[in-house]
């Protein structure tokens, strides 16, 4: 199960991912997150930085998707600029709906990565489905009970993953 939770790569935000390593990978598609991923939650529209780096992505022949779990009014309004094929209440770590996005995107799971901040979520679902993980460091937590227990609890992936890569 600890196998499950482990992402390929660990790194401090989306704009250390070495975009051309992806492409050379084989990484047609990116499935991205948006809370605490791309930008805090209260953040209801990409950067310019943000809308940099996708076009890099486009610019390297991968296409970009959003897969939230949360509700269709932020994230429609969060990709109003982009128009990136997206998913709402997605209920990570369930696959489902990653699965028909997808399908729609002619997406197979060796050439796409998935990208988040939570393990739990993220990575879980990502992993399930055969794609390559992309662990981010939260941009702005919310400080929430739940929210620390579950990043409490991400501790020792996160330590394993430093032992593992020699990044400790």
């Amino acid at each position: 199960m600890f196998n499950r939770l482990m992402p390929d790569l660990y790194v401090p935000s989306i704009y250390s991912i070495d975009i051309e390593k992806l492409r050379a990978a084989g990484i047609r598609a990116v499935l991205t997150d948006i809370d605490n991923t791309l930008a805090p939650y209260s953040q209801t529209v990409p950067t310019a930085e943000l809308l940099d780096f996708y076009g890099r992505l486009r610019n390297s022949g991968i296409s970009v998707a959003l897969i939230s779990n949360n509700h269709a009014e932020r994230v429609t309004a969060f990709n109003e600029t982009t128009g990136f094929p997206a998913v709402f209440d997605c209920k990570k770590p369930s696959v489902r709906k990653i699965r028909a996005l997808m399908l729609r995107m002619g997406a197979i799971p060796e050439h796409t990565a998935i990208i988040g901040d939570q393990i739990f979520t993220d990575i879980l679902a990502g992993n399930v489905i055969g794609a390559f993980t992309i662990l981010v460091n939260p941009i702005k937590d919310k400080t929430d009970p739940f929210t620390r227990f579950k990043r409490w609890c991400e501790k020792p992936v996160i330590r394993r993953y430093s032992r593992n890569h020699g990044t400790e």
